[in-house]
């Protein structure tokens, strides 16, 4: 509840962004508490026999909304069908990226870190044929995929309710005890109006064929990605406005959450709008055994969200 001279009105959804999490089970989106910035390939070996050019495999480094693509060398790998993370780790050192420095963690995971980079406000992204084949983001690539022709997408708290203990004597009195329900993660709901087979992909664990555009359904026992959600929703003033009179942006974050294809469209003599659900837990890093909630919520002025270049991270 609010003052109505002083209230803000938030519409829906405008922009989403999805990302498969870290290969370690991190999140890749900044909240208040990390400390840093970093991609996490899997522990290896990885199969490099099938890229394209073994002594050119194409990675892209992205810092918020500056990406450089490079190609790594990885000839001098002892057996490129069975890559492991040093391997992978020196390849990209070599590269010379910039702003980033690789090395494989005491865990075993390749770990490439933003250098001077804030964990509470900064992105990096990882992608490419390297990043496929090295388990950046399961082998999704870390790699945002973004929608802006969803018709609705939902956030709902779930909680478990109070519950009520109690006991019946024998003259039919009760004594009982309430004891408190909580906050227990947040499920979403989306519908959308177009067709994106890649973020289908992403969302099942299906596969998809970005030359031949061929998707294919996971199988019962297919691997579904975790993955990261961030929405972005304007703000009004009361009264009349003018959808360029926003006073600011509302970015919602949800840290582990799981997706399902429910629906591809209703078969009518319509456009068929795809449908999805996801379920989410509150977030644990897997270094600190820190947790977190499920979702957080930050707000923006105008002129600062429009200097994050929001659509371009």
């Amino acid at each position: 509840m609010s003052l109505r001279n002083v209230a803000q009105f938030v519409f829906g959804s405008s922009f989403l962004k999805f990302i498969p999490k870290n290969s370690d089970g991190s999140t890749p989106l900044p909240y208040p508490g990390k400390s840093e910035v970093a991609a996490f390939s899997g522990v290896g070996p990885f199969d490099f026999s099938g890229a394209t050019a073994i002594a050119a495999v194409p990675l892209t480094i992205k810092i918020n909304t500056t990406a450089e693509t490079k190609t790594i060398d990885l000839s001098a790998a002892v057996d490129d069908s069975a890559v492991t993370a040093t391997e992978l780790m020196a390849a990209i050192t070599t590269a010379a990226f910039t702003g980033v420095t690789a090395s494989v963690d005491t865990r075993g995971y390749g770990k490439i870190l933003a250098t001077g980079k804030d964990g509470e406000v900064d992105y990096i992204q990882v992608y490419g044929e390297a990043a496929t084949l090295g388990y950046f983001g399961f082998g999704f690539g870390l790699q945002f995929r973004y929608s802006n022709t969803q018709k609705t997408f939902v956030f709902t708290p779930t909680n478990v309710e109070d519950e009520k203990i109690e006991t019946i004597d024998i003259n039919g009195l009760k004594t009982y005890v309430i004891t408190p329900g909580y906050r227990d993660g947040l499920t979403a709901t989306m519908t959308e109006s177009a067709v994106d087979d890649q973020l289908r992909a992403l969302f099942t664990g299906g596969s998809y064929d970005t030359v031949n555009k061929i998707f294919i359904d996971p199988t019962a026992d297919a691997f579904r990605p975790l993955i990261a959600v961030e929405t972005e929703s304007k703000m009004y003033l009361k009264n009349g406005n003018q959808s360029g009179d926003y006073i600011g942006s509302k970015i919602t974050r949800a840290f582990n959450m799981s997706a399902k294809e429910d629906s591809i469209g209703d078969g009518g003599r319509n456009f068929q709008d795809p449908g999805y659900s996801f379920n989410g837990t509150d977030y644990k890093d897997p270094v600190s055994g820190s947790s977190i909630g499920a979702s957080s919520t930050q707000d923006y002025t105008k002129a600062a969200f429009e200097l994050l270049d929001y659509e371009n991270i």
